[in-house]
């Protein structure tokens, strides 16, 4: 671990600067690093985090192209019935969830 790391830091900090020519690019590279470590001390997930980050943007434009068609009308996302059904399991998912984690937390006497 001794010669790894600092080995395996290098060459991240090597690749990172090598695809922009940026310093600022190295920055982000050891704040994320710093979030990735608090996140681990925490013992908060990755996956969720990592799925966030993948899926945001796609999230963003698909919804700023929705808005776009309608003519910024927000009910577009309410019209037909497979949206209700998306919006049903959505709500009945973050309801399970919260649930089961309020449970977890609180004991029942």
């Amino acid at each position: 671990k001794r010669i790894l790391m600092p080995g395996v830091l290098v060459l991240c900090i090597y690749g990172v600067f090598a695809v922009n020519n940026n310093i600022f690019d190295v920055g982000v590279m050891f704040v994320m690093g710093w979030v990735g470590y608090i996140m681990m001390r925490n013992r908060i997930p990755a996956a969720p985090f990592l799925i966030a980050f993948i899926l945001g943007p796609l999230l963003e434009d698909n919804f700023r192209q929705s808005m776009l068609m309608s003519g910024s009308d927000p009910s577009i996302l309410f019209r037909g019935p497979i949206t209700w059904f998306f919006w049903l399991l959505t709500t009945i998912t973050v309801f399970a969830i919260t649930r089961s984690t309020l449970r977890k937390r609180v004991p029942l006497s």
